[in-house]
């Protein structure tokens, strides 16, 4: 563990801060009296819990199988126990493990109450260091009629230190295990007007794990995570500084409560109102060169839209004059059409005609007909009717290569006509756009121009609020002023005793979270959070860098939490005892660790790094329950175990 190497004497560490505080030492003793604030610069012995033996009995009502139960394990000392059954849940795990736990609070809200309706006892016998303690509870279902003894072996005599309602026992527990552990309260606010202790139940909620409800570290306490790892490791002095922290966030709100509610503040308040209202206006020059900078703006804007309008109906006379040359040529391109396929069909009729060889004349009739053209030579014109024969060249005569070459140019002028209405057309849309955008900030100019806060207003707003500043500034100066509120002091003292508390064993904590950050991101990835690059733990937050992200634990999934919260309290445990000055109590729970999406593979290396712990540590005492399969069940991992196997109950 490092040592820290500014550390001062008890007696140093009083002139520090009276010094800083500039009042005599004390002063300072008197406030920390007052306050709550006891100097713990020494760390007491480490005490270790362990259970020795548990038993319970009852009777079952409302199953497939009532009657009588009784459930007893005895031969409980350090090591991993667990408890288990095959595939199946809802035999009894949860129960053992929450007996156990509830009975170190004192409190057993944690078991079912089903279950709880069914017990009529329970026995346990357990130690804190060298005392051994025995508790016996009755009525368990009911905490105002259930009775509770508990008693200490002192060797030949055995000491009742507590007898009464249940309900009261939680209270006691506390007392207790504060004491023998030597564990001082540690204090956060509540909106920072009033003080919250937290005493045993808040540090054991540290041993036991089930879910990934919680913190990372225990309850959901704001800040108690860092504490409870700055206790449990060993960190002198941080039950003071939590103490006079948080004295000193309550009399600072209570200060300036106070001062918020003196008519002299309340004047100064007023002041600084209309100091924010002038400077929020500009200055009289300001006013002036923006009101020309305006009026150029509006020239500029209205040359703007003069010259848009005029382009913008300049396009549009365009368009419209392209459409009527695109008419003019599509009614030519159609006449050029009609009169081609009429040409066609003329000459088609013709050549129809003559390929027919007639018998006689169509024109005069005559039978001969037939001799006469046999005596005709090629290219001779009929015999009869003196009509010359047509030949193929007659089809491609020159009007009708003409006709074809006169609509292919027209066709050819009416697309080059459509793709200049298409690029005109996109023009007048960028006209229009901009010609719309100067209009409405040519309105919105006018409307600032307009306005009755312009010039002439802000500069008399100007000139009231320098008239009112200057008389209530005089006002304020002419009160005397109000004695120090003695509270001011103490706020003073409980700041610098914070502060150099805090000195006390900031490189010790510094380098003890540097350590707890790298254990926890090794077991954390060990128990299956993928690339996890990075965990910050520090005095203030958790920060954990997953592949390329950046998170907190409150972002994580649900099985993400369970794995951090398990490797969180390995964690603890682990550092607690490699520094040989932890004060962790030895105990941990983890109950149905194989839940929350976590796989058979992460419930392996869950119990590997559990069992390493245990090794690790051979004062430590771990309880696990979960789900189990028969072909992966490793007993030799546990001093002792209880196993539900087929569909047993485990009591």
């Amino acid at each position: 563990m490092l040592e820290a190497k500014n550390a001062l004497s008890l007696e140093e560490w009083y002139a520090e801060i009276a010094r800083k505080s500039g009042v005599a030492v004390n002063v300072v003793k008197q406030v920390h009296s007052e306050y709550g604030v006891e100097p713990q610069s020494a760390i007491p012995e480490r005490k270790a819990i362990r259970f020795h033996r548990i038993k319970f009995s009852g009777t079952k009502t409302g199953t497939e199988d009532d009657g009588p139960f009784a459930f007893e394990w005895e031969g409980l000392r350090a090591g991993l126990f667990g408890v288990f059954s095959e595939e199946v849940n809802l035999v009894g795990k949860s129960t053992i493990l929450n007996l156990l736990y509830s009975v170190l609070r004192g409190n057993f809200e944690k078991v079912s109450p089903v279950t709880m309706h069914w017990i009529d006892q329970v026995e346990a016998a357990f130690s804190i260091g060298a005392s051994d303690y025995k508790l016996h509870v009755e009525s368990l279902s009911d905490p105002v009629s259930g009775q509770a003894i508990l008693s200490r072996d002192g060797g030949d005599n055995t000491n009742v230190v507590f007898q009464g309602p249940l309900s009261d026992l939680s209270e006691f527990m506390d007392q207790l295990f504060m004491r023998e552990l030597s564990f001082d309260k540690m204090y956060t606010t509540l909106k920072k007007e009033k003080l919250v202790p937290h005493g045993w139940p808040a540090m054991a909620s540290a041993l036991f794990v089930s879910s990934s409800e919680g913190a990372i570290v225990g309850d959901h306490i704001a800040g108690y995570s860092q504490r409870l790892l700055q206790t449990f490791i060993g960190l002198p002095w941080v039950s003071t500084q939590s103490r006079a922290s948080a004295m000193h966030k309550i009399l600072l709100k209570k200060s300036s409560d106070k001062k918020a509610n003196s008519s002299e503040n309340s004047s100064s308040k007023a002041l600084e109102e209309l100091n924010r209202q002038l400077g929020e206006l500009p200055e009289r020059t300001e006013l002036e060169r923006q009101a020309r900078l305006d009026e150029d703006e509006m020239k500029n804007l209205t040359k703007d839209a003069v010259h848009l309008q005029s382009d913008l109906n300049s396009t549009g006379l365009s368009i419209s004059r392209k459409k009527a040359e695109l008419e003019m040529l599509r009614s030519e391109w159609v006449k050029l059409k009609r009169l081609l396929q009429a040409k066609i069909e003329e000459q088609n009729a013709g050549l129809i005609f003559r390929k027919l060889e007639p018998v006689c004349c169509p024109s005069c009739e005559s039978t001969s007909f037939r001799e006469v053209a046999e005596m005709a030579q090629p290219g001779d014109s009929c015999p009869l009717c003196k009509d010359s024969s047509p030949n193929k060249a007659d089809l491609e005569d020159s009007d009708f290569v003409q006709l074809s070459t006169e609509i292919d140019e027209a066709e050819g002028q009416i697309n080059v006509i459509k793709e200049e209405i298409v690029y005109l057309r996109k023009d007048r849309e960028r006209l229009e756009s901009r010609l719309s955008k100067t209009v409405k900030d040519q309105g919105e100019l006018e409307k600032k121009l307009s306005d009755s806060d312009h010039l002439s207003v802000q500069v008399a707003k100007r000139s009231a609020l320098e008239l009112a500043i200057k008389e209530l500034g005089a006002a304020i100066s002419s009160v005397p002023k109000v004695v120090q509120d003695s509270d001011l002091l103490s706020v003073k003292i409980l700041d610098e005793t914070q502060k150099a508390t805090k000195q006390m064993f900031s490189e010790q904590e510094e380098q003890l979270f540097k350590d707890a950050s790298e254990v926890i991101r090794g077991v954390a990835t060990k128990l299956g959070v993928k690339h996890l690059k990075q965990v910050e733990w520090t005095s203030s937050k958790t920060a954990i860098h997953i592949a390329d992200t950046d998170t907190t634990y409150t972002k994580l999934s649900p099985g993400e939490k369970l794995r951090f919260r398990i490797a969180a309290s390995i964690t603890i445990a682990k550092i607690s005892a490699q520094t040989g000055r932890g004060r962790h109590p030895g105990i941990l729970f983890f109950d149905s660790a194989k839940s929350e999406e976590i796989s058979d593979n992460d419930f392996d290396e869950i119990m590997r790094s559990i069992s390493e712990l245990a090794d690790e540590d051979d004062d430590l005492q771990i309880f696990i329950s979960s789900v189990t399969r028969k072909d992966s069940f490793e007993s030799k991992r546990f001093a002792d175990y209880k196993l539900a196997k087929g569909d047993e109950y485990l009591f």
